[in-house]
């Protein structure tokens, strides 16, 4: 049955009623004769005409509405494909001989066009397909998959997918044997530690390799061998340590990456004060690490500790009220100190923590927090900004540092963006309601906020279509412009923009954050998702953590679902999973938990607090937040039997030392002076920070003033080796491209998520065969259907004719 969103002329509809009523007053004065027949046969003929006349009315008029049917044809496209060839130095030892061939026996089906992108040791892959996306198109890419610069190739088949068009690859093999060594590993730990570093033997060719390895100067591995790994553990004495990895071969075709030098600051372990009432498997695990004390109840003189920790203790412990100027520590400059609580049966909504003094201090309330679909506001707010439209390429003399040429690079990274967007929309739940806004230099609506249910198909059709010039990315105007349409709405509120957070504005660096915070002290919530090259992820992270959201990597944006659906709720004594909700924290980042549990403390979490890790069902787990300079971080999750069960197994206790080591902050803060130079690659830039009561002084070297007592500068690595600035080591290695040389495992799921498949070189038949079936167009055609309304209309009209007629010859017979 046709709807009236099946006509494209509705409004002929409203010529119905006048139509009738005029047919009905001719009818009964003129269209039957006074002489035909009697009264009674009159006035039924009359109904008879009245019904026919009514009838061919309705139908002309539907046949004006012009009613349409849709009908679904399908065309074989035009299947074609492009080829883009890798032309960076790690391609020359993989084997692309088969490439005159397969070109060959493309172009006998289908057509073909070759490019070539990327070069030297920078390989921007990524950004080079965004080069060659567009919609529709079938891309086949010869390359190792490796990327060490720009966009990362995620952004890319997100996009690929939003243009309907496919990213495939050829399993490529080696043709070269090559050898190379890297190291993995922390380069800071504490005295005493049992750190362990990871030996990655680079051996393409499976030729057997000399490696050597030595620990300040002292030999541990020399030896032939034809392993990828090995793993060593080393507990290291206080101060700088060096470790020098070494590899060689009869065959090598780079020389560059046959050495690998790596350094280990090495500082005293952080005391920190642990508060408990009974024995708990956990303290094994800060004994371990730090220097521990154990009490019962927290001591008159404790601002020496980096940290206190509160094992499942109730709200009245003693000593708790001297805390605030703890945390704060005016004295400690930019960190302040630190307060793990961990929760049990004898804490927070067990322990009396409603309305304590300690509950003031922590990132969550006891409470329990209402869960229903549909009570979120949410604004997209997408940068449109000339960071995501061009770029300039900074090239550097490598003999001095200095900038010698800015090489403007145009993209369609807007489009990532958008597609971003799109995506990011498909992970809300249909009840939200939601609103979209972009931003430049100025910030425009696109949508009001509405629910998305009705919505969505409109809503990713807009954003699609949406083009704007190139400006500034003045980010404090788009989240305001993004507040406007939330502020007046009442419930869940909150802003995700989506950005790169790039900006030589320090200015506007500041003015985005204060924004961000005053935006959060009005209930609203800003997360952010980070995009296109060389995202910001620090001023990004700084953005969410202003704004009591959380920071989201373009391919972790599906996190919003645990965020905005309709989680089922646990139940206290059923066994629950936990959830990353952040995965880019200091706590979380790399994290893989794997513990089911079964006890929780009912908490809700602060406005401005930071929810690290969920249950399954989006019960708050691991929350955190900044107590003035000080950290604070909640446990509240457990085993039935209150104890911390799986979460105390070897694979998920880092948690506890990753939590504690985030409370603690600096473990050298309350030294005096220390340097920080973090390893660098060859013509990299090395950021060194310098905690000094004086202003410190190097060769053709400024500092700028960065904290209370803290300063920082940028150095140009210049030479591989250990290196030495203010009596600190710090090494510089290859670079990048050398350590990747074998196919990228992660090209096959990103290859499947634009749609496209990993082929042999030999299979150009079934190359041939993908492009055809995916270049198939099935498009929906509106066709009218007024001919059979007019048709009907003209046999009723004969019928009544013939009636007549016939009526009449009876009659004069």
């Amino acid at each position: 049955m046709l709807g009236i969103t099946n006509f494209l002329n509705p409004g002929a509809f409203f010529l119905l009623i006048p139509i009738l009523i005029i047919l009905m007053i001719i009818l009964f004065r003129n269209f039957v004769s006074e002489d035909f027949g009697d009264k009674q046969e009159r006035k039924k003929f009359r109904l008879i005409m009245l019904l026919t006349r009514t009838l061919i009315v309705i139908l002309l008029v539907v046949a004006l509405a012009k009613p349409f049917g849709e009908v679904k044809v399908s065309s074989p496209g035009e299947p074609k494909i492009t080829i883009l060839i890798d032309n960076t130095s790690s391609m020359s030892v993989m084997d692309t001989s088969f490439m005159p061939k397969l070109k060959a026996e493309l172009e006998k089906e289908i057509p073909v066009s070759i490019r070539v992108m990327s070069s030297g040791t920078k390989s921007d892959l990524a950004d080079s397909l965004l080069s060659y996306l567009e919609r529709d198109s079938n891309l086949l890419l010869i390359s190792d998959g490796n990327v060490n610069y720009g966009t990362e190739l995620g952004d890319v088949s997100l996009l690929a997918a939003n243009l309907n068009s496919t990213i495939s690859a050829i399993n490529l093999e080696s043709k070269e044997y090559e050898v190379g060594v890297y190291i993995m590993g922390p380069e800071s730990t504490v005295r005493g530690l049992n750190s362990s570093y990871t030996i990655k033997v680079i051996n393409l060719g499976g030729q057997e390799a000399q490696l050597m390895v030595r620990v300040d100067g002292e030999e541990i591995i020399n030896e032939a061998t034809k392993k990828t790994e090995f793993t060593f553990q080393r507990e290291f004495s206080e101060g700088e340590h060096k470790i020098i990895s070494q590899v060689s071969a009869p065959k090598d075709f780079f020389p560059d990456n046959n050495v690998f030098y790596k350094t280990v600051s090495v500082v005293k372990k952080p005391k920190i004060l642990y508060v408990s009432n009974s024995a708990d498997p956990v303290e094994k695990i800060f004994d371990d690490l730090y220097e521990v004390t154990k009490a019962s109840q927290i001591p008159d003189n404790f601002n020496d500790y980096y940290a206190i920790i509160l094992n499942d203790m109730p709200a009245n412990v003693k000593g708790v009220d001297k805390l605030a100027d703890y945390l704060i520590d005016k004295n400690g400059g930019y960190y302040g100190n630190g307060l793990f609580v961990i929760g049990g049966f004898d804490s927070f909504d067990r322990g009396d923590y409603k309305g304590s003094v300690l509950e003031s201090y922590l990132p969550v309330t006891v409470g329990k927090a209402a869960r229903k679909r549909g009570s979120s506001n949410i604004v997209i707010s997408i940068d449109f900004s000339g960071t995501t439209g061009s770029r300039y390429d900074v090239i550097r003399d490598p003999a001095t540092g200095k900038i010698i040429e800015l090489k403007k690079e145009d993209s369609n990274i807007q489009s990532v963006n958008k597609a971003l967007a799109a995506s990011v929309i498909d992970s809300l739940g249909p009840d939200n309601n939601v609103g979209v806004s972009i931003f430049s230099t100025q910030s425009a609506t696109v949508s009001d906020l509405q629910p998305l249910f009705r919505v969505k198909k409109d809503l990713i059709d807009k954003i699609s279509k949406i083009q704007q010039p190139p400006g500034q990315s003045y980010f404090h105007i788009g989240l305001s412009g993004a507040y406007a349409l939330i502020k007046d709405h009442v419930g869940s509120n909150n802003i995700i923009i989506i950005t790169d957070g790039n900006t030589g504005s320090e200015e506007i660096r500041q003015q985005t954050l204060d924004a961000a915070k005053t935006i959060n002290s009005r209930g609203v919530k800003v997360y952010v998702v980070g995009t296109g090259r060389n995202v910001d992820e620090s001023f990004l992270k700084d953005i969410a953590y202003n704004g009591g959201g959380i920071y989201f990597p373009a391919d972790q944006q599906n996190n919003l679902r645990v965020l905005f659906g309709e989680p089922e709720e646990s139940k206290f004594g059923e066994v629950f999973d936990l959830f990353i909700m952040n995965p880019y924290h200091f706590i979380t980042q790399g994290l893989m938990l794997d513990a089911s549990l079964y006890g929780f403390n009912q908490v809700i979490p602060r406005t401005n607090s930071l929810q690290l890790i969920t249950t399954q069902h989006g019960e708050p787990a691991l929350t955190v937040w900044n107590y003035g300079l000080g950290r604070v971080a909640t446990l509240n999750v457990f085993s039935g039997n209150n104890n911390l069960g799986d979460l105390m197994n070897s694979r998920n206790s880092i948690l506890f030392t990753r939590i504690t080591n985030w409370c603690i902050g600096d473990p050298q803060r309350k030294e005096p002076y220390y340097v920080i130079i973090p390893d660098a690659r060859i013509n990299g830039i090395v950021d060194v920070i310098v905690k000094s009561d004086k202003y410190p002084t190097a060769e053709d070297i400024t500092f700028s003033r960065s904290g209370e007592n803290q300063y920082k500068t940028s150095i140009l690595a210049k030479a591989t080796g250990f290196n030495q600035l203010l009596g600190k080591e710090y090494a510089i290695n290859y670079e990048q491209e050398y350590q990747q040389l074998s196919m990228n495992p992660e090209l096959e799921g990103l290859a499947a998520m634009s749609g496209g498949k990993i082929f042999k070189p030999s299979e150009s038949k079934e190359m041939v065969e993908f492009v055809k079936s995916v270049s198939k167009r099935n498009r929906v055609e509106r066709t009218t259907i007024i001919a059979p309304f007019v048709l009907a209309a003209a046999i009723i009209f004969l019928i009544e004719l013939a009636l007549r007629r016939i009526r009449e010859y009876r009659l004069n017979a």
